[in-house]
C-alpha cells in the first residue's frame, strides 16, 4: 500500500487521476476495500459506492477497492477469515484500514455487525 497503484479497469473512465510521490509520500493513508460475491444482489449499492469513490479521487489519502471475483474473495476468506468477513458462511463484506493502522470490518447484509480488529 505504500506505492500508487496502477489503474488497470473503466473506474474512472479515461481520465485516471495520477497522484504519483503525493501520494507515496502521504503519510497517513485510508483504504476501504469491498468483498461483493454477487454484483448483481447489490446494484444499487454499487451504484452509491462507486459514486462515492469517485466524488472522493481527489482525497489523496483515501484509496476504495471492489473484489468481486468469487475465487479472490474465498482466497481473502481463507487467509483472514473471521478478521474480515463476520462469520464461517459471509462472503460479503466491506474492511476499512484506516490511517492509524486500525481495521474495521462490516457485513454488507448487516450494517450493525462492524467488528474493529
Amino acid at each position: 500500500m505504500s506505492k500508487e497503484p496502477i489503474e488497470a479497469t473503466r473506474f474512472f473512465k479515461k481520465v485516471p487521476i495520477k497522484l504519483n510521490e503525493t501520494y507515496t509520500n502521504k503519510k497517513y493513508k485510508t483504504r476501504a476495500l469491498l468483498f461483493i460475491l454477487d454484483k448483481g444482489e447489490y446494484n444499487e449499492e454499487l451504484k452509491h459506492i462507486r459514486t462515492a469513490a469517485r466524488r472522493s479521487a481527489n482525497r489523496e489519502p483515501l484509496r476504495f477497492g471492489i473484489v468481486s471475483d468469487v475465487k479472490l474473495i474465498r482466497k481473502y476468506k481463507q487467509r483472514y477469515g473471521n478478521l474480515w468477513f463476520t462469520d464461517a458462511v459471509a462472503l460479503n463484506t466491506m474492511v476499512v484500514k484506516r490511517y492509524d493502522g486500525q481495521i474495521a470490518a462490516n457485513d454488507l447484509l448487516d450494517v450493525q455487525s462492524e467488528k474493529t480488529i
